[in-house]
């Protein structure tokens, strides 16, 4: 990716913690700046302002990550990622073979035609009560 094209990237940063506390960390690449009202309409959709089913919207789930320390799912797994923010991209930030997402305004309306979150999209499902 050229460097004069950094300047329209967005970092979208996400994390799961399993109830024991272990994080895994992951980002996506998005074309374009995402705007003050888009990020509004997007934390305005957040579960108590935090938490999204990362299979809803198309944001690669992060419980695997963890699954090499625990042999897989266990009882302290859940379904919810946590929002972690959106950032421009940085001369510091490695992204010359990452491929981009979508646009920002894709991503946002992904967010926007969730009308409640759907447990079962997730891949702990079998966990939700």
């Amino acid at each position: 990716m050229r460097s004069e094209t950094r300047g329209n990237l967005t970092i979208f940063e996400y994390l799961y913690r399993d109830a024991g506390n272990f994080k895994s960390h992951g980002s996506i690449l998005l074309s374009g700046q995402i705007s003050q009202s888009e990020r509004d309409l997007i934390e305005g959709k957040l579960e108590s302002g935090e938490f999204f089913i990362a299979e809803q919207i198309g944001v690669e789930p992060l419980y695997e990550e963890l699954y090499k320390f625990s042999g897989g799912m266990i009882q302290q797994d859940h379904v919810w990622h946590s929002f972690g923010g959106f950032r421009d991209v940085s001369d510091d930030d490695q992204i010359d073979d990452t491929e981009c997402w979508g646009t920002t305004s894709e991503f946002t309306k992904k967010f926007a035609s969730v009308d409640g979150w759907n447990l079962r999209l997730s891949r702990h499902a079998a966990l939700v009560p």
